[in-house]
């Protein structure tokens, strides 16, 4: 329990918690079998096959969801940080990954049993409640990412690709500055395109007045 003291605020950043308070996520923990473990750079948490009865939440660093197919090509689906959960979607189908999950950073990450997390236990406490219904939630919300995802893959051109995601993340944000997750070699790989490809493009968007940006700082500017 002394580990997991010390990850408390980031824990209560998830939103599977969401709702819940300090006191009642201590006593959760035990009951949903928490364990954590670290990780070191580029370490496979997850392969491609595996079968998990387990959701993770990122307490420190971060994560890549790498899809590899039967070529062996590789594409980024997701980038994790810090108090984003993972792994629940294969957790729950019992169905074996078709995405293999690797420390991107020195990472700690917390396992909770998902089996405690969607039964109560015989006590039936309020706040065990609100887990369940944060969790419908999360499922909900990740659906909708991931026509999100389908969506920009749709597109023909690295233009219509990137450009896109781009606007998908200005409407998140609400607003026409922000942030990407990605480096470009992970943005590349996220839109499967060519890095080079990628590269002229977003040079030639600066440069016609559509986009701006600095590093991972973007703004939609028409």
């Amino acid at each position: 329990m002394e580990q997991l003291d010390t990850y408390i605020d980031t824990i209560m950043k998830c939103k599977l918690f969401k709702t819940i308070e300090k006191d009642n996520i201590q006593k959760l923990l035990p009951c949903l079998k928490a364990k954590v473990i670290n990780y070191n750079k580029d370490q496979i948490i997850f392969h491609q096959g595996d079968l998990i009865e387990k959701v993770g939440i990122v307490l420190k660093g971060h994560l890549l969801i790498q899809g590899i197919d039967f070529w062996g090509n590789s594409s980024i689906l997701k980038k994790l940080s810090e108090h984003e959960m993972f792994g629940e979607i294969y957790a729950f189908e019992k169905k074996p990954l078709e995405v293999s999950i690797i420390a991107n950073t020195e990472a700690t990450i917390i396992f909770l049993s998902l089996d405690k997390i969607i039964h109560p236990c015989q006590f039936s406490c309020t706040f065990h409640t609100s887990l369940i219904v944060n969790m419908l939630q999360i499922f909900a919300k990740k659906t909708i990412t991931m026509n999100h995802k389908v969506e920009i893959l749709s597109k023909r051109t690295t233009e219509d690709k990137l450009l896109t995601y781009l606007n998908s993340l200005a409407l998140q944000k609400n607003s026409k500055n922000f942030d990407i997750p990605f480096n470009r070699q992970e943005l590349a790989d996220f839109l499967i395109v060519n890095r080079s490809a990628l590269s002229k493009e977003l040079m030639r968007l600066k440069k016609e007045g559509i986009i701006d940006y600095d590093k991972n700082r973007f703004k939609l500017l028409q």
